[in-house]
């Protein structure tokens, strides 16, 4: 939970922050023997006070996610990255095979043609 959080507050997507805190808030608030019931059940009751919050949260989400994009904010902060190289598909190829060769036991890796 703690990396996720890390990465919404580094990508500067605080509504979604915001939506993921609530929905962890009421997962912490089940307890253990709740948590693997509700998972573990083949077929939930639409009116299952659970599902009806977490399937809030869903919609939330994708309401949310048309204003604030973690898409588009994703690609903002990979373009931030001081030590960014875009390569295109074949330098990308070259650049994994020439590190490639200092894999321990690469001998024993099948190669994929």
């Amino acid at each position: 939970m703690a990396l996720v959080r890390k990465g919404l507050i580094d990508l500067k997507a605080f509504q979604h922050l915001a939506l993921f805190d609530e929905g962890v808030a009421i997962v912490a608030g089940l307890d253990p023997d709740e948590l693997r019931q509700f998972i573990n059940a083949s077929h939930h009751n639409s009116k299952d006070s659970l599902l009806v919050k977490l399937s809030s949260i869903d919609r939330r989400f994708y309401d949310l996610n048309d204003r604030e994009s973690l898409v588009k904010l994703n690609a903002a902060w990979i373009r931030q990255q001081p030590n960014l190289i875009a390569l295109s598909p074949e330098a990308l190829r070259d650049e994994l095979q020439g590190r490639g060769v200092y894999l321990p036991h690469r001998d024993k890796i099948p190669a994929k043609t």
